[in-house]
Parts: structure tokens; C-alpha cells; sequence
């Protein structure tokens, strides 16, 4: 009996310690496992940081990439107007020389005088397809800042608030001529008009000085106004209002600093749901050749794509008209299509014609 106790007690000995080294091994197995799972983790962040950094070197392979293209045009408009002036100046040598060997000739004053009034007409428009190469090149700053500025110097009516008042005279209040034996008189007079003088002056002073607080008092509520006006545009113009898109498109392109002869007479309508921006104009006599259309056109385009917002504004139709006469220009352009095309590429009608292509 005691030989079967102890047998028994060695039995539940060795199945309690392979009980034991079971639950060791099932232990040490979820260990292996966890240790497994945070090796596939680690090597899953590992993996996306490798993916993220390869994103943002991609991202900013783009951003130079892009740059060199910006660079690389703006070098070639500058190398484009460099030969330009060198070909004007050339050109305004080979008719200088003309000129000269035609006042030199006796019978050809009035040709000469013709050839001058000629070469004013080509250096004048030579000047302005010069300038206007170059404004297309220059993006303009606009936002709310500069929509506040832009209200708040439109001119204020103050009727005669800005004419100074006129400061009295002191002979105005003449002393007159008297008798030696009317002094008294004379030196009351005198007193009295010194008086009246200094009256006079002293009303002059607090009606200027009401006048020049009138004025600051009307040039400040006026500025207040129109800046409350450019805040209201900017808010509805950033909820979509159609008619705020349209206005705030009107400011974009009467921001330019146009030529001479270029009115404000900008006709825009705005289209919500096609996300559309139509813009007519009467061009001036002065801007009716097919380069100065064209130059104008990409103009138009480059100020709007630019500063317009593109959740807003997806086409862009434009325009230009002679006065009371024909279409001289009409072009509809996607924000897309002008994206992928460089306005420096080629010259201004080739370019225009290029983006026009549906």
C-alpha cells in the first residue's frame, strides 16, 4: 500500500511538471508570437516611412522641377525681349541712316518729314509691344489686402471740404488817412481795425480748423466704408456668389496698369454651375493688330487663371471687340489647358490659337 502512494504521488509529481513545462512552452510560444507581431508592425511603419519620404522626395523633385520650368521661361522671355531691343535698335539705326540721307537730299523735306512721323509710329508701338511682354510676365498681388487698398483709395466727394479757406489780410482793415491834429481818432481807428483784424483771424482759424476736421472726419468714414464694401465683396466672392465672382474678376483686370487708351468698360458674368467666367471688352484703336489682340487676350487669361480661385472658376471665355464693330478676338480657355501650356513657348497668336484648340 505504501509503495502504491508513493507511485501515485511520483505519477501527479511528473504530471504536474508536464503540466508546468507545457504551460512554459504554450507561454514561451505567445511570446514568440507577440515578439513576431511587433517585428511585422515595426517593419509595416517602417515600410510606410519609407513610402513617405519617398512621396515627399517625389513632391519635391516636382517643386524643382517646376521651378527650372519657371526659370527656364522667364530666361526665355528675357532673352526674347534682349533680341527684340537689340533688333529695334538696329532697325531705328538702318532708319536713322535713311532719315539722314533723305534730309540730306534737297528735293525730299517732305518725305523726310513723313519718314519721321513713320518711325514715331513704329518706335511708339514697338514701346508698347515691349511693355505689354513684360506685364504678362509680372503676376499682380491681389487678396483681400489689396482689394481693401484698391476701395479704399477710390476718390471720396467732400464738395468744397478740400479748398483751404482764405486767411484775411490785414489791409482789408485799412487804418485811413488823418489830420496830425487827429490822432486820438486816428489811434482809436487804428485800435478798432486791429481789433476787428484779430476777430477776423481768430474766426478764420476755428472755421479752418472745422474745415480740415470735417474733411479728415469724411475721408476716414468714406475709407471705413469702402473698406467694409471690399470686406463684404471678399466674403461673398470666397462663398461663390456669382455676382461677387464676377465683380471681384472686374477688379482683377482694372488692377493692371494698362496702356494709355485702355478704359474700365470690362463687361464679366459668371456662370456657378459650369464654373464659367465670361469677359468682354472694347479694345481701343491702338490695340487692333493681330499681335497687340493676342497679347491682350493672354493677358486677361494669365491675370484671372491667376488669381481667381480654381474651385470657383474652370473656364474662361474672352472676347474683344472693336468699338461699335466686329469680334477682333474670341478664346475659351480651361484651367487645365492653360496649366499644361507655357505662354512663353512660341509668340503671342501662336499661343492663343494652341489654347483655343478644343
Amino acid at each position: 500500500m505504501a509503495g502504491d502512494r508513493t507511485s501515485a504521488a511520483l505519477e501527479q509529481q511528473r504530471a504536474q511538471q508536464q503540466a508546468q513545462q507545457r504551460a512554459a512552452e504554450l507561454r514561451a510560444a505567445q511570446q514568440r508570437v507577440h515578439q513576431t507581431q511587433l517585428a511585422q508592425q515595426a517593419q509595416q511603419r517602417q515600410a510606410q516611412q519609407r513610402l513617405a519620404q519617398q512621396r515627399q522626395a517625389q513632391r519635391q523633385a516636382q517643386q524643382r522641377q517646376h521651378q527650372a520650368q519657371q526659370r527656364q521661361a522667364q530666361q526665355r522671355l528675357q532673352q526674347r525681349q534682349r533680341e527684340a531691343v537689340q533688333r529695334r535698335a538696329a532697325e531705328v539705326q538702318r532708319r536713322e541712316a535713311q532719315r539722314l540721307r533723305i534730309w540730306r537730299s534737297t528735293a525730299a523735306k517732305r518725305a523726310a518729314r513723313q519718314v519721321e512721323t513713320e518711325l514715331a509710329i513704329e518706335e511708339r508701338e514697338e514701346r508698347q509691344r515691349l511693355y505689354e511682354a513684360a506685364a504678362v510676365a509680372t503676376p499682380l498681388k491681389l487678396g483681400r489686402p489689396a482689394l481693401r487698398r484698391q476701395y479704399m483709395q477710390a476718390p471720396v466727394d467732400v464738395g468744397d471740404l478740400d479748398v483751404p479757406l482764405v486767411r484775411p489780410r490785414r489791409e482789408q482793415f485799412g487804418r485811413g488817412g488823418w489830420l496830425p491834429w487827429q490822432r486820438a481818432a486816428r489811434e482809436r481807428r487804428e485800435a478798432e481795425a486791429e481789433s476787428a483784424y484779430e476777430a477776423a483771424v481768430a474766426a478764420y482759424e476755428a472755421a479752418e480748423f472745422d474745415r480740415v476736421r470735417r474733411l479728415s472726419t469724411a475721408k476716414r468714414d468714406h475709407q471705413r466704408r469702402q473698406a467694409e464694401a471690399a470686406d463684404r465683396l471678399w466674403a461673398d466672392y470666397q462663398a461663390g456668389d456669382a455676382d461677387a465672382v464676377a465683380r471681384y474678376a472686374a477688379v482683377v483686370l482694372t488692377s493692371r496698369h494698362w496702356p494709355t487708351g485702355f478704359g474700365s468698360s470690362w463687361q464679366v458674368q459668371y456662370e456657378p454651375d459650369g464654373q464659367r467666367l465670361a469677359v468682354e471688352y472694347e479694345l481701343p484703336a491702338q490695340a487692333r493688330s493681330a499681335d497687340s489682340v493676342a497679347q491682350i487676350a493672354l493677358r486677361v487669361l494669365f491675370d484671372l487663371f491667376r488669381a481667381l480661385d480654381a474651385g470657383l472658376v474652370d473656364v474662361i471665355s474672352f472676347n474683344g471687340l472693336a468699338v461699335s464693330g466686329p469680334s477682333l478676338v474670341s478664346v475659351t480657355v480651361t484651367r487645365e489647358r492653360w496649366a499644361a501650356k507655357s505662354m512663353f513657348d512660341d509668340d503671342a497668336q501662336t499661343v492663343l490659337r494652341e489654347l483655343d484648340r478644343s
